[in-house]
This record gives structure tokens, C-alpha cells and sequence, in this order.
């Protein structure tokens, strides 16, 4: 089996469809009882597969005098249909969606899991932001996040409190940077994003395993963003070295460096 065979069917094609184009590629023109042979596509299905390569531009007919031959379409060509196609179904999609989702008033909790879902909707909420977000995360996630950080800071106020014990700025990091030591296991990191004081995405990180919720709901988003808010001041505080570092509770341990 080729490469291409399996990436063909991700994309929409039929088993006995990829096999028949990349057969085709591989030479042109071909009879539909060459194909079969070339191909391993049955001879009874071959002419019905190569009806759909057809309606799909991927291939065309040459015509001639003692028989019907096939050619394959060049596979720029067959690309970029392919993706007009995929972006008109999508748009479609989203229309139809939209036309029979019910707007709720946001005021539930969703729980999630997985890592890539935690990136994903924290950068959903970052994206939506009007006027500030406050984050507060690790190095690996400050690095996920850069592309989205720096965008944001173009239009946005964002405060970064960094988690992860630096001793100087990450690369990654962006807007008003903090550091906090938290008082997490060292198998484990937390995540916070708190957008506009309206939207809170935070979860915890620990090897495999990621758990995660967000939610509009005010008294819990308000809450992330008051606490957030008073971890900035008591570093901004020790900073200053108006608040001694051993007054605070031996749990916390923040850091006095702001960069």
C-alpha cells in the first residue's frame, strides 16, 4: 500500500477510490481493465470508482478510437478543488449550526478533559477578550499560548503570572510579567485564564492527564479574577519589601522577582 492511500481516505476517498488514483498516478492512461490491475480494485467496482474519481476532478477520460482510457488529475489541481470544497461544506455547516444552536445564559460550569482541549478553549477566551486578561500558568503552557499572547497584546492589557520558578523572563511570556512559586506537587501544574473578569478556562496538568472547566458563571470567574488580583499585589508587595516574605503562610511561597 502507498503512503498516500491512507492520507487519500482521511481526506474523503474511498479505499478502492485512493487506490485507483494513486495508481493512476503512477501511470497514464490506463484502461478501467488496466486500473483493476494496477490498482487491486475489483474489476466489477472499477468503472463505478472511476465514475466518482470523475465527479471528484480527479480524473478525466482520453478518448480514442479502440478504447477509453483514464488520466489522472495533477494533484495541485486535485488539492485545491478538494479545499474550495472543504471551505464552502464548513461554511455551510456553520450556518446550519448556528441556525439551531440555543444561546444560554452561560451560567453553568462545563468540565473537560485533555490537553489540547485546555489549550483550545483557553485560547477561545483569550481571542474574545475586549479589554484584560490575567493568566496564570507554567512555562510549557506560557510557550503553547505564545502565538496567541502576542497577538493579543496588540490590542489588549494582559497580565501574565508566570508559575513556574524562572529566573528570568520566559521567551514565551507576554504583557505585565509575575512570578509566584505555587505551592503545587511537583508532578503537577495549574492553569488559569480569567478574560475581561467574565470568562474563567483553568484546569490542572499532571503527566497524561488534564482536567478542565470553564464557565461565564460570574461568581466563579469574578472569584479567579479577585484571586489572581491579590496574588499580583502581595508579589508586587514583598517587590517593594513593604510585606516581609516570612509574614506570609508557610503554603505560599511567592517569589520576588517581577521582570
Amino acid at each position: 500500500m502507498s503512503a498516500l492511500e491512507p492520507l487519500l481516505q482521511k481526506a474523503g476517498f474511498t479505499d478502492y477510490e485512493a487506490r485507483a488514483y494513486v495508481a493512476l498516478l503512477y501511470k497514464s492512461p490506463q484502461t478501467g481493465y488496466e486500473l483493476a490491475k494496477t490498482s487491486r480494485v475489483p474489476r466489477g467496482n472499477i468503472y463505478t470508482v472511476l465514475q466518482k474519481l470523475e465527479s471528484r476532478g480527479a480524473a478525466t477520460r482520453v478518448v480514442s478510437p479502440d478504447a477509453v482510457r483514464y488520466m489522472a488529475v495533477a494533484p495541485d489541481l486535485v488539492m485545491q478543488r478538494m479545499r474550495t470544497s472543504f471551505l464552502e461544506m464548513m461554511q455551510d455547516l456553520e450556518r446550519h449550526l448556528q441556525s439551531v444552536t440555543q444561546r444560554g445564559d452561560g451560567e453553568h460550569v462545563e468540565s473537560f478533559d485533555g490537553y489540547d482541549n485546555l489549550m483550545f478553549f483557553a485560547a477561545d477566551a483569550l481571542r474574545g477578550t475586549k479589554q484584560h486578561a490575567t493568566v496564570a500558568l507554567h512555562a510549557q503552557e506560557s510557550l503553547a499560548l505564545a502565538p496567541v499572547f502576542s497577538d493579543l497584546c496588540q490590542s489588549v492589557t494582559l497580565t501574565t503570572l508566570c508559575l513556574t520558578d524562572c529566573t528570568g523572563p520566559c521567551q514565551s511570556c507576554r504583557g505585565a510579567i509575575h512570578s509566584l512559586a505555587a505551592p503545587v506537587p511537583q508532578d503537577r501544574r495549574w492553569f488559569m485564564v480569567v478574560a475581561d473578569g467574565a470568562v474563567l478556562v483553568a484546569g490542572e496538568i499532571s503527566g497524561d492527564k488534564v482536567t478542565g472547566i470553564r464557565t461565564r458563571l460570574p461568581v466563579l470567574a469574578q472569584m479567579a479574577a479577585l484571586f489572581l488580583q491579590q496574588s499580583l499585589f502581595i508579589s508586587q508587595l514583598l517587590q517593594t519589601g513593604q510585606v516581609d516574605a516570612q509574614s506570609l503562610p508557610s503554603s505560599l511561597r511567592i517569589l520576588t522577582r517581577t521582570f
